[in-house]
């Protein structure tokens, strides 16, 4: 998971955090956090940024600090001296970059050579034959990942590209993802994510609806959130109008 820091400066920032967590504390539990840096990068003069204290915020709700990206050197460097990694660059494309790394030096234009006036011109000559351009070979279409044992409280079972299917029973601290859609067969008591990767027309469906949290492309939903009369029930989970809806399957 990221967070973004707006401003840690903040009086109420801790606060902010508590209030974020309680609102899904099983999901966030022990969860590992990258600080997206992005944002403060961009300020005119790249404040000083108490890492410690963010880290030790995040431990207090049970979230885990792992690292930092899309800093400025200086910013990177803070969280290096209290043992946090650095991961890469990572902006969504089309975006400026925030922390600017020095421009390279460019070459000095070379003048063009001028032809010598003894030079003789050159005598015509007929057009190389193209190459033969390979076929472009199509893209595989996604794999449908298929689970047939049960999937074990601890256990995350991931569909990267394409759908998920579980023919048996997603235990309680279990998790099932898919960058496409989830298909449960037996009784959902874990998480079920659907739409991983962000695809807003991912959906989820399960023959038992009994879960921890299900979500779609960011969006979800914890147990005590999902009304009592789902549970047990055959059930179909989508978007709509930015927000999931549950619908009863016959």
């Amino acid at each position: 998971m990221v967070l973004r820091l707006v401003d840690p400066s903040r009086p109420d920032f801790a606060q902010q955090i508590v209030e974020k967590v309680g609102q899904a504390p099983g999901f966030y539990r022990d969860a590992p956090i990258v600080l997206d840096l992005e944002t403060l990068a961009r300020w005119p003069a790249p404040p000083t940024v108490d890492f410690a204290g963010i880290r030790a915020a995040l431990a207090s709700v049970g979230l885990v600090c792992v690292g930092v990206q899309n800093g400025t050197p200086q910013l990177t460097e803070g969280a290096r001296r209290i043992g946090l990694a650095v991961f890469p660059t990572i902006r969504p494309a089309g975006r400026a970059n925030a922390a600017r790394e020095p421009d390279a030096e460019p070459e000095p234009e070379r003048p063009a050579a001028r032809p010598s006036a003894a030079a003789s011109a050159p005598s015509p000559q007929a057009a190389a034959p193209s190459p033969p351009v390979a076929p472009v070979k199509a893209a595989p279409p996604p794999r449908t990942r298929v689970v047939s044992e049960p999937v074990r409280s601890g256990q995350q079972v991931y569909a990267k590209g394409g759908d998920l299917i579980v023919l048996g029973t997603v235990n309680a601290g279990g998790e099932v993802l898919a960058d496409g859609n989830v298909h449960i067969y037996g009784t959902l008591r874990g998480k079920a994510i659907a739409g991983a990767a962000g695809d807003r027309e991912a959906r989820l469906f399960c023959q038992r609806f009994d879960p921890e949290l299900v979500s779609i492309a960011g969006l979800f939903r914890v147990a005590d959130q999902i009304g009592p009369e789902l549970v047990g029930q055959r059930v179909g989970v989508r978007i709509v109008d930015d927000a999931l809806a549950f619908d009863r399957l016959s």
